[in-house]
């Protein structure tokens, strides 16, 4: 077993690095930003989230035909759903990167672990809001559920950074060419495990153990209510 000095990869939530900038310990995860000293640079961060939030709002409409603002109901993860879930998925997992990586970010400019944290949650969950409500003036229309699955996976992302926990599991996601061709990954790093339990793997420190989530058989784009029901398909 691990000494006391790292018991923090065990996951206890322990903020004791608040009021120092973002950086790694002995028992941080090797994905957080080395030590920096410097004082945070606040306006730099404002624009970085200014930046973030102005294109994620404009690009709802790009590539799609402006439509007054409409709500649609798309559903999880069920077989008759738009792609079998995939888009859940992929919202999922594309907010667990952005908070994951804004937070880091964050680090870099200078700001304390929790704020750092705090502003890529805070930005990728705007984002997400935003980005919906663009679509809602376009082709795709206002879903809650796309919401729903942006914030769990950026708070997922944040809970795993906060617990010290985010070298043990991750997220992945592989976006080839359109949802029938897309794989979503979630990870247990052995790396991870190992360091938790003291042992030397060697090069099995390289492979993840994963459970993964894909659809097959839908077409790539919406279609109508009549056709998914008497299309053979599965998830």
């Amino acid at each position: 077993m691990l000494d006391s000095a790292d018991d923090g990869y065990w996951g206890a939530l322990n903020f004791g690095l608040t009021d120092e900038p973002y950086a790694s310990t002995a028992a941080a995860s090797p994905y957080l930003p080395p030590r920096d000293e410097r004082q945070p640079r606040k306006l730099l961060g404002a624009l970085v989230v200014g930046t973030e939030l102005a294109v994620t709002a404009g690009k709802g409409l790009v590539g799609h035909q402006a439509k007054p603002f409409h709500v649609t109901r798309e559903g999880f993860f069920g077989a008759n759903t738009l792609d079998g879930g995939s888009d859940k998925a992929a919202h999922f997992s594309d907010y667990f990167v952005i908070s994951k990586e804004f937070a880091y970010i964050f680090g870099k400019l200078g700001f304390s672990e929790s704020s750092a944290l705090l502003l890529g949650l805070g930005t990728a969950m705007v984002g997400g809001a935003l980005n919906e409500v663009g679509d809602g003036f376009s082709q795709p229309g206002f879903a809650y559920e796309d919401i729903v699955m942006d914030w769990l996976g950026a708070g997922t992302a944040t809970l795993l950074l906060a617990t010290r926990m985010d070298d043990l599991l991750g997220v992945r996601t592989s976006h080839l060419d359109g949802y029938p061709h897309d794989v979503f990954s979630a990870d247990l790093k052995l790396s991870g495990l190992a360091r938790r339990l003291n042992l030397n793997i060697g090069p099995l420190r390289y492979l993840l153990f994963s459970a993964t989530y894909g659809t097959k058989a839908y077409p790539d784009g919406p279609t109508s209510s009549s056709s998914t029901r008497s299309t053979s398909r599965s998830a």
